[in-house]
């Protein structure tokens, strides 16, 4: 992961703006959900490790939450939208079965 600032590359052309909360991919921002990138920041937090369902639920929602894996993965879906190039084959938010999931940056 190459971070300059506040701006997290995931790729060349994809970033993760962190003060403005915001994803920038071919120079077009693009806004989050508040939720959407609460969840993106706590991947980022732990960039390169597998992170549990469990554990981005109760950062995102809180420790009683309700919410539920498959809604959990409905936010993940939106999240690859903003940063994949082609989110049913994802390089950079990727699924670890059995985990959770993992952000990862460009290949160095």
């Amino acid at each position: 992961m190459e971070k300059d600032g506040d701006k997290l590359y995931l790729s060349d052309n994809c970033y993760i703006d962190l003060e403005q909360e915001m994803v920038v991919k071919n120079t077009l921002p693009t806004s989050l959900s508040r939720i959407q990138f609460r969840i993106l920041r706590y991947l980022a937090q732990h960039m390169g490790h597998p992170v549990s369902s469990e554990d981005l639920i109760r950062y995102t929602w809180g420790p009683a939450s309700l919410v539920s894996k498959d809604e959990l993965y409905v936010y993940i879906n939106r999240i690859r939208d903003r940063i994949e190039d082609d989110r049913r084959n994802p390089r950079y938010l990727l699924s670890v079965r059995g985990m959770g999931y993992l952000l990862h940056a460009r290949d160095e």
